[in-house]
């Protein structure tokens, strides 16, 4: 993206900084539907929604639009921080960065939304390490998905906050590829520390640090969730560079170093806490130091002094979360150093501050009774004095040589003052060696408030790239104190990192084998908890782990059992055999923590559900390691056409029914649609004529259905568009069960997977075609019932014109856009009416027509299109071979004359063929293609519909052009002549192979009787279809639908026979005659052609019939039936060519009518 322009002379691009309160649940739509969205109020608290926009809404609609109101361009933002609470009133601001410089608005914006504060049940997210350590580890390990897992759950359950507990951004490339490159390849560490920042290398890391930030904060799914959930940060050596504040008093005093800790911890301020410097301190200059000025917002607790590498005070914070929490966030890199974290003042002035918190809440009717403590490394952890005396003594100086003179372990000596790279990590552990007694000491004080004041302290941290739960208690002295009474008891829930890569197993190894029961003083003992057990499904899954470290993706869900809840079931607190047989200090120390883990009632439906003031810490991991690399694309198979072979024009047949994009990018897309990780597993349909549909597995077990149509499946863009819309209506207003669109695109060329596609719910259920021929009688009765209910919403809704459904936003709407529904007018914007795209107008090359494809007002308007279509058709395409009828000199040949003047006839005697009967004449949405794999059904209650799919094609017609029957009833015999049963057949004296037969016919031609009288009861409009399809005024319409590929003959002899009846046509006045006058000559004519195409379909009939299952239906075979079925073609043309060609002549005529390859 293009950053902002920046000059010398600006104190920072034009930000607007806005402090608003905001509603104690807060909920924002996602960035791309932002729009016209009232906030949330938490347990759906009510309140009338209006069309007008808060100010918060006007910030975030005129900013998700990349616009402001003074037409600035937005490049990042919104961004939510909460700061702090006044009684009921949660306070927060907005950071929204514009590119155009501009004085900042004076005015703020305000929304302010009540909630009695007791009435909230609080719920955090807490997340670390979000960045990629550098441009080629972003790229190759960076994996975004646990941000998407978060925006789905906040979609569910909103959160109030999200803790970050440093290493929100990674800034290490500024040194790595940035502005410092050079700087960091000087060989000569002396020169390095003496180099001198010049105003231009200033600059040029200034323009860095914004640009990455803008960079990070703009990344989705992030950026979405920084937008929709305010944030509660504290920073860490990356939100600088790495280690920053842990090397060598020399390196951390160098003008470098000085010049970077300024900058970052400017932008930190900025973007972070959203506090911009003040106008005097917004640059560095030469010998001028960078001080920040500190801020007397009340939830800041600010350091005594100045930091010693960063001329800024130290901005922890301490602030209320929720009726019964305090919040506590140690801003631990400010002032820290080699030897220190923080100064023993700012520590008395944090502490003394939590103190008179928690003593004014004492004293008012809202105590806490939960105080959380934020450091951004763990407290509770193993100590590796041993590994950091190792680097610090022989071995690692060895190592060191060893690295410079054979140029080996390069990543491992960091370039800055010539020590280990992890050194500086282990120099940062509040258990390091210089660490240990400032460590103590924040512990023993902490124990203190917390038996001072009778609240609970947990501690949340991360750093160190995996999950683990440490633990602080009182130590066992021949009786274990009740848990509730131990002031000395304090979890440290360790949750990092979220983003970056996790270390390999070994290191979970080796924190577990550091890890023992460790005394931190006379009193107290700590260790880590054995929360995680290795799942024997995931037995093959790297890494496995420990039992008290796990190295993967992670985040922490916190959730407060809220008093006001009704309570949970905790039948389920009980020890495992494992866990009581552990040692002590590894054994549950409360009843709460027995049977920790997965089947934890914390880990279930019922997570933040109890009542007893607790917090629920749920601990969600990403189930891959890496980002999982099956190349999709590398499989032909997924992109060719393997349901079978076709024996007419397979290779243009083929080609239709193959296309090539970029799986891989599909794949992301699907698993992005749904907030999932990534997608492991794809599977592919059986090949349909149109599509090409693929079952996606994502890691966390969800299945979404990938659709992607062929060449062949219609007019680009229109066809796809109208597919998503009028899934959607069908839905929401034909009260449909259809899938859910997640994702889709209509404009294959420009869009990265370089197709057409739809991602959508897998349908619940089974397809009819799995349970139909095993179900009872009653059960199907039941189904054909459902399906007549579902017919008739369909028909209760009908629409001003004809032509198929789109959104309004992909179609220019018609004039008068509207559908009726039970008799209503509704006006919906959503959805429009648009160009058809029934299968008629787009099959055998139509699709590259150049005609009007509505939409049309009127039914002679549609009517006439269809015959307009036709002729272009015939005049411009090649016609296709048909399989419908054999053609040859004795049989029928078609005829482009004869088929354009059949056409002609029905154009002109079109209107009079329109029934009169408006209720089968007027425009309605239906699927015409119900068989049995396009119906879903329960299969522990098959009788029950779930779902119908494939509404491809669906259009808007009039009624009597709809297919009234569904096709997975099987019935392909003669239309019944009245409502009456079949009677049994006659059994007796027929083979076993027959008597089946009969009983098969018998059954379904009743159940087709049985189907057409409910519909005669339930639906009589769509019987009215039934009766109107008899006529000879249908089968003209009809036959004109297809009058490029046959049906002339059949039309010109129904055309001659409408004379005797042309006076009893309801459209036709009685004063009108028939408008033709056939001579003899004609009527004979048509008669020959009529009986020729007619013995030439009877041909097909017979054959087809000998053929059975080998006759190329569609012109298709399976591949297993392909041989076998060319030599029956094979044998069936010798036969005609032996009886019907009498010369070479007509021998060569019977060949090129012939369809078959």
């Amino acid at each position: 993206m293009a950053f902002p322009q920046k000059d010398r002379d600006r104190s920072i691009d034009s930000v607007v900084h806005s402090t608003v309160p905001y509603p104690n649940r807060h909920h924002v739509p996602s960035s791309d539907s932002v729009y016209g969205r009232t906030q949330r109020l938490p347990h759906d608290s009510d309140r009338s929604r209006t069309q007008e926009f808060s100010p918060y809404e006007t910030m975030l609609k005129y900013a998700r639009s990349n616009i402001d109101p003074d037409n600035r361009e937005v490049v990042c933002g919104p961004l939510l921080n909460y700061r702090h609470m006044e009684e009921d009133r949660w306070n927060g601001s907005i950071l929204i960065v514009t590119k155009q410089k501009g004085e900042i608005p004076r005015s703020s914006p305000t929304l302010l939304l009540r909630r009695s504060i007791d009435e909230v049940q609080l719920l955090e997210i807490r997340h670390k390490c979000d960045d990629g350590v550098n441009g080629k580890q972003r790229k190759e390990n960076g994996n975004l998905s646990l941000w998407k897992d978060v925006l789905r759950r906040h979609d569910e359950a909103p959160f109030h906050v999200m803790i970050g507990g440093g290493d929100q951004i990674y800034n290490d490339e500024i040194y790595q590829s940035g502005p410092l490159l050079e700087w960091t390849k000087i060989e000569d560490s002396r020169e390095r520390l003496r180099y001198q920042c010049s105003r231009e290398l200033q600059q040029a890391c200034d323009d860095w640090y914004l640009a990455n930030y803008i960079r990070w904060y703009n990344t989705e799914p992030f950026a979405s969730a920084l937008c929709q959930i305010p944030s509660l940060n504290i920073w860490d050596d990356h939100d600088i560079i790495d280690g920053f504040g842990s090397y060598a008093r020399e390196t951390m005093e160098c003008p470098v170093f000085q010049t970077i800790g300024a900058l970052a911890h400017k932008y930190y301020m900025l973007f972070q806490h959203h506090l911009p410097p003040t106008k005097s301190n917004s640059h560095i200059h030469d010998h001028e130091p960078y001080i920040a000025d500190p801020r007397p917002e009340p939830q800041y607790v600010l350091g005594t002094e100045l930091g010693p590498y960063i001329a800024a005070h130290s901005h922890s914070i301490f602030t209320r979360l929720g009726a019964r929490m305090a919040f506590l966030g140690v801003d631990a890199r400010t002032e820290r150093t080699r030897e220190r974290t923080n100064y023993p003042e700012t520590y008395d002035r944090l502490l003394s501050r939590v103190h008179e918190g928690l003593d004014a809440a004492a004293r008012s009717d809202r105590p806490i009774r939960h105080l959380i403590l934020l450091f951004g490394i763990p407290l509770a952890y193993p100590p590796l004095t041993w590994l950091e005396t190792a680097f610090e003594g022989s071995a690692g100086r060895s190592f060191q040589r060893l690295s410079l003179k054979l140029a080996i372990g390069e990543n491992a000596i960091n370039r800055f003052d010539g020590a280990i790279e992890l050194l500086d990590d282990l120099n940062d552990h509040y258990t390091s060696t210089s660490h240990q007694d400032e460590r103590r000491y924040l512990i023993e004080r902490f124990q203190s408030i917390c038996a001072a004041h009778s609240v609970r302290a947990t501690i949340l941290s991360g750093d160190v790239h995996l999950a683990a739960v440490g633990r602080f208690f009182t130590k066992h002295k021949g009786h274990i104190p009740e848990i509730e009474a131990d002031f000395r008891f304090m979890t440290n829930i360790i949750s990092s990192a979220i983003v970056n890569q996790p270390p390999p197993e070994a290191v979970a190894k080796l924190i577990s084998h550091a890890d023992k029961i460790r005394e931190l003083n006379a009193e107290t003992e700590e260790t880590l908890f054995r929360i995680f057990r290795e799942d024997s499904r995931d037995s093959k899954r790297e890494p496995k782990g420990t039992a008290v470290a796990m190295p993967r993706r992670n985040f922490t869900i916190i959730t407060e059992n809220s008093p006001n809840n009704r309570g949970r079931d905790t039948h389920g607190f009980k020890l495992s055999l494992r866990q009581f047989l552990a040692k002590h200090g590894h054994r549950p120390l409360h009843l709460a923590e027995a049977n920790a883990g997965i089947r934890h009632i914390a880990a279930s439906e019922q997570h933040g559900k109890g009542n007893d003031g607790s917090l629920d810490c749920l601990i969600i991991m990403d189930l891959q390691l890496n980002e999982f690399r099956t190349d999709w694309n590398s499989n032909d198979e997924f992109f060719k056409f393997t349901r079978g072979r076709f024996i007419v024009d397979e290779a243009e047949n083929v080609r239709k029914r193959q296309i090539r994009f970029d799986l891989n990018r599909l794949a992301s897309v699907a698993a992005d649609s749904i907030g999932a990780a990534q997608c492991i597993s794809i599977k592919k349909y059986p090949d349909g004529m149109s599509n090409k549909v693929f079952l996606m597995t994502m890691g966390d077990g969800r299945e979404v259905v990938a659709k992607v149509p062929n060449p062949n499946a219609g007019v680009p863009h229109f066809t796809t568009a109208s597919e998503v819309a009028t899934m959607d209506f069908a839905r929401k207003v034909l009260n449909t069960p259809v899938p859910c669109v997640y994702a889709w695109n209509s404009q294959g060329k420009s869009h990265p997977v370089g197709a057409e596609f739809i991602i959508m719910d897998k349908t619940k259920g089974v397809p009819l075609s799995h349970v139909w021929d095993t179900m009872k009688l009653p059960q199907k009765l039941q189904v054909i019932l459902a399906m007549a209910r579902l017919q008739k919403q369909w028909l209760s809704v009908s629409f001003s014109y004809y032509g198929s459904l789109y959104y309004a936003r992909d179609v220019q709407p018609p004039a008068d856009n509207h559908y009726v529904k039970d008799g209503k007018a509704v006006r919906d914007s959503e959805f429009a009416i648009g160009p058809a795209t029934g299968r008629d107008w787009f099959d055998a090359g139509r699709s590259d027509l150049d005609i009007e494809r509505g939409p049309w007002a009127s039914l002679t308007q549609y009517l006439q299109a269809i015959g307009t279509r036709e002729r272009k058709a015939i005049q411009s395409l090649k016609a296709p071979k048909q399989i419908a009828l054999f053609c040859g000199p004795k049989l029928y040949r078609p005829n482009t004359e004869k088929k354009n003047t059949a056409l002609g006839w029905y154009q002109q005697v079109v209107n009079a063929l329109i029934p009169k009967d408006t209720a089968i004449t007027r425009p309605l949405l239906w699927h015409d293609d119900l068989h049995d794999d396009n119906v879903f059904v329960d299969p522990d209650n098959p009788e029950k519909i779930t779902g119908i799919i494939d509404w491809q094609s669906s259009h808007i017609s009039p009624l009597f052009n709809h297919h009234p029957d569904p096709a997975f009833i099987g019935w392909d015999g003669l239309e019944p002549e009245t409502l009456d049963l079949a009677p049994r057949p006659k059994l007796s004296g027929l083979s076993p192979e027959e008597r089946s037969a009969a009983i098969h016919e018998y059954t379904v031609q009743n159940m087709f009787i049985g189907w057409r009288k409910l519909m005669h009861a339930k639906n009589p409009d769509l019987y009215r279809v039934v009766d109107f399809r008899k006529t000879a005024a249908f089968g003209l319409i009809f036959l004109a639908h297809r009058m490029f590929e046959y049906g002339e003959a059949h039309f010109q002899s129904l055309l001659v026979d409408l004379k005797d009846t042309w006076a009893d046509l309801p459209a036709v006045p009685s004063d009108v005659p028939f408008p033709f006058d056939f001579s003899e000559a004609d009527v004979e004519r048509i008669k020959r052609d009529s009986d020729a195409a007619v013995a030439g379909t009877e041909l097909v009939a017979a054959v087809k019939e000998t053929m059975g299952d080998l006759w190329p239906d569609k012109g298709f075979v399976k591949h297993e039936q392909y041989y076998a079925c060319k030599a029956a073609l094979d044998e069936v043309k010798g036969q005609i060519l032996e009886q019907l060609a009498e010369t070479d002549e007509e021998r060569a005529e019977y060949e090129r009518y012939w369809p078959f390859e």
